[in-house]
């Protein structure tokens, strides 16, 4: 693996550790009457975009209140789709 490494992939591990040097100190603060949940949402459309054909999912993962990761994906053309219900 490390054969294949290139310039870029250096840059990003240097991003990637700058920031967590940066935000060591980061949290995420409950109130006394909380209690923490792990949730995840997650939401899609079928070609949401008609103009592009694309579908869209989106997800959310909680804990508490406080969401704690998310991720919003366009997927590729898919063409002629047929559903039946």
């Amino acid at each position: 693996i490390c054969g294949t490494m290139t310039k870029s992939h250096l840059l990003a591990a240097k991003r990637i550790m700058r920031y967590i040097k940066n935000t060591q100190n980061f949290g995420i603060l409950y109130g006394n009457d909380c209690k923490p949940k792990l949730s995840r949402y997650v939401d899609s459309d079928l070609v949401g975009n008609i103009d592009h054909a694309r579908s869209t999912t989106k997800l959310v993962i909680s804990i508490g209140t406080s969401p704690i990761s998310w991720l919003l994906k366009k997927t590729a053309h898919w063409g002629n789709i047929i559903i039946r219900g």
